[in-house]
């Protein structure tokens, strides 16, 4: 056991971990979301806080909806995946000729 600095030593370092998963997950996403819809820099703040609304409000639903929206997610993510897949073998073939 690491004792009582050592418990809280880890919970300071998992803090800062997970800070920086969430700014780097709001910051990826609103990237995302702002190209996609072709959004000007200035209004990606607000892009931020919405998304950051909706995942919050979503994890604070509770576990039930998680769970619901989950399934959907994962749905989501493998049409992603096909979409780029396609998307680069059409880069891929423009390429060849």
């Amino acid at each position: 056991h690491l004792g009582t600095f050592g418990k809280w030593a880890a919970i300071i370092a998992n803090l800062i971990i997970l800070y920086g998963l969430l700014i780097a997950y709001l910051t990826g996403g609103t990237t995302i979301i702002s190209e996609l819809a072709g959004l000007p820099s200035y209004l990606e703040k607000y892009v931020m806080l919405a998304l950051f609304l909706i995942i919050t409000g979503l994890t604070v639903m509770g576990l039930h909806i998680i769970r619901r929206c989950n399934a959907l997610m994962i749905i989501l993510m493998w049409v992603s995946f096909v979409i780029i897949v396609v998307i680069a073998e059409c880069q891929g073939c423009k390429c060849d000729h």
